[in-house]
């Protein structure tokens, strides 16, 4: 749910400055966003995977259906339709390869959330050979570029973010300096604060909070189903002097969650925005959204990336600023789960999160962001 926080977030910043704002989502969105009272428009969703395969970490693209040239094609009319009937002065993009061709086409200025993870430059030593394989999905959009009378591409990833007129860049300088190149770019720190949802946190959470040493976790199913690694933070904490509270998320949630104990508390959604201050370690599998929310609240961060590029990069980032501590998914075991937060606990590693959170929020977040987007109208 990372980019779904990152777009409401700019969204609430840029309406509060006077800006018309409509979402273009797929339909699993659709109920969250209808809270906050935006116009909606619906894009045709894929098909969800039934699991993770290799595809996930070095053909992104297509493991999420984008060499099928029907829901391609679709997909494209669904964003021009909307753009046609919304008459927006500018579009906002996170990791939407296929607005450069709606907007390109109608005219519109595009601005779009860029990674040093998605330039074709990256490289990482969990990719073989260093970097991305040419995504399988490059030779249908070279079709579909042509027949909008748009130039070429060598890879899908150049759509990413590369070719929009505006490029918003939650990060830093120091972090992802390979990113400085780019024509029209800006560093912004970060986009979402983690202080979006409405929800209220159930009471049991708040009679948790006084209590010192509390953990975190937020794993969704990257690596980990729920089901495998629900049960282990019973084992790993149950007679520790850590309180924890296991949040599932959306996706694939387990019907039936487990027994609640007097240390660890499991939850399918939880409101972050009063939670985040009293939390002290964040175990998450190294998300972007998820790193930079531990850091703008000065919480220490535990990850398994596993071996997904992107997050590892995130994870290293974390840990070269001190902030955090990066694991191998062996050490997701009971002994190695409790030795790792005290050793995290023990460290200086959250006064080293507060300082990168203050080099995070300097940048101007979504409040940048927003202005930006008002330049282009």
């Amino acid at each position: 749910m990372g980019p779904l926080m990152d777009c409401l977030a700019v969204a609430e910043n840029a309406r509060s400055i006077g800006c018309q704002v409509a979402f273009l989502c797929r339909d699993r969105f659709y109920e969250i966003i209808k809270e906050f009272d935006y116009p909606i428009y619906k894009v045709v969703s894929p098909k969800s995977p039934t699991k993770l395969n290799q595809s996930f970490n070095t053909d992104f693209p297509f493991f999420q259906g984008l060499g099928d040239e029907k829901l391609v094609k679709q997909t494209i009319e669904d964003e021009m339709k909307a753009i046609k009937n919304y008459c927006p002065d500018v579009v906002f993009s996170w990791l939407q390869f296929t607005a450069y061709i709606s907007t390109k086409t109608l005219g519109v200025p595009l601005a779009s959330v860029g990674r040093w993870t998605g330039h074709p430059k990256f490289t990482s030593p969990m990719l073989k050979g260093g970097r991305f394989p040419i995504s399988a999905t490059t030779p249908l959009f070279n079709q579909l570029l042509k027949k909008y009378n748009l130039p070429s591409i060598r890879d899908i990833w150049e759509l990413d973010f590369i070719r929009s007129d505006l490029k918003i860049i939650p990060g830093t300088p120091e972090l992802e300096p390979g990113l400085k190149e780019l024509q029209n770019s800006h560093y912004v720190g970060y986009l979402s604060s983690g202080n979006i949802s409405k929800k209220k946190l159930p009471d049991r959470l708040i009679d948790l909070l006084p209590n010192q040493h509390i953990v975190f976790v937020y794993l969704s199913t990257k690596q980990f189903l729920p089901q495998d690694y629900l049960p282990i933070f019973k084992k790993a904490f149950d007679c520790s002097e850590f309180k924890v509270i296991v949040a599932t998320g959306l996706e694939d949630m387990p019907s039936r969650l487990p027994t609640n104990s007097t240390n660890v508390q499991f939850e399918h959604l939880v409101s972050i925005n009063t939670l985040l201050p009293k939390i002290d370690i964040i175990i998450s599998t190294g998300t972007r959204g998820v790193s930079w929310q531990a850091a703008l609240n000065g919480i220490a961060h535990i990850s398994f990336p596993g071996t997904d590029p992107e997050r590892y990069f995130v994870a290293s980032m974390v840990e070269r600023a001190g902030a955090g501590l990066t694991l191998p998914d062996s050490a997701f075991e009971p002994k190695r789960l409790l030795e790792s937060v005290r050793l995290v606990y023990r460290s200086r590693m959250k006064e080293k999160a507060k300082k990168l959170g203050s080099r995070l929020r300097f940048l101007g977040g979504p409040q940048k962001t927003a202005r930006l987007l008002m330049q282009k109208l």
